[in-house]
């Protein structure tokens, strides 16, 4: 196993050549800063400040290219921190473009920075510039980006995910709001969620309101929509 990543991170490595420009850049919301380096780790022109929309990222790809021009690397490589998810519409939009895009941990982001000024502080700036050294030294992985019908099957399945944490949550709460409450309604019902059940807690949901219903209250209020064995 040591063999494979070892073998996989010279890989990564050596796809980083003298032709290639290697842009790092820190996300934002609205604002994000790009750096570009070389295979070495040297600088190359100023950095971009460019806003999350169509205007900001076609100002990337210009600068992009034009660097690439003046310094002959017929190659780019883009790399990120994948941090929140304001980082989708550029990912799209680079692919789109033919620009490769890759992604940097988040922890090694942090265990760097002292590295770049003998400092933890964090800035944008600071933080394009260790992602685009990181990138170069080969510490990158290459996201999975699926488009049309599978990126909406992941919007789904993550937004099901959450529902299904909520739902747990809630019910959790219910749970503790009988054990506080109302100890002796699971005797009486032994599934909570079952039809009866929740018309109890919808109609009556405290003892006092049930001893004032009385049994045959209850029991006619019950017989209006749950039929026998429900």
């Amino acid at each position: 196993m040591k063999y494979k990543l070892k073998q996989k991170q010279n890989q990564r490595i050596t796809r980083i050549t003298e032709t290639t420009l290697v842009v790092g850049a820190d996300i934002a919301k609205k604002v994000h800063v790009a750096r570009a380096v070389d295979f070495r780790g040297i600088e190359l022109g100023k950095d971009c400040t460019f806003h999350n929309d169509a205007e900001g990222l076609t100002k990337l790809a210009t600068w992009m290219k034009d660097l690439g021009q003046r310094h002959a690397k017929t190659d780019i490589v883009f790399g990120i921190e994948p941090t929140g998810h304001y980082w989708f519409p550029l990912a799209a939009f680079l692919k789109e473009q033919g620009i490769k895009i890759v992604v940097v941990n988040p922890h090694h982001v942090n265990k760097s920075k002292e590295l770049e000024d003998n400092s933890q502080t964090k800035s944008d700036y600071k933080d394009a510039k260790v992602i685009a050294d990181l990138i170069r030294n080969g510490k990158y992985s290459e996201p999975n980006l699926p488009t049309k019908e599978y990126a909406d099957l992941r919007i789904l399945m993550n937004l099901r995910e959450k529902m299904s944490v909520s739902l747990t949550q809630v019910k959790g709460r219910i749970v503790n709001w009988f054990d506080r409450f109302f100890p002796e309604y699971t005797s009486v019902f032994k599934v909570w969620e079952g039809k009866a059940s929740l018309m109890t807690l919808r109609e009556f949901p405290l003892p006092a309101e049930i001893v004032a219903k009385g049994s045959r209250g209850v029991l006619e209020c019950l017989k209006t929509e749950v039929k026998r064995g429900e």
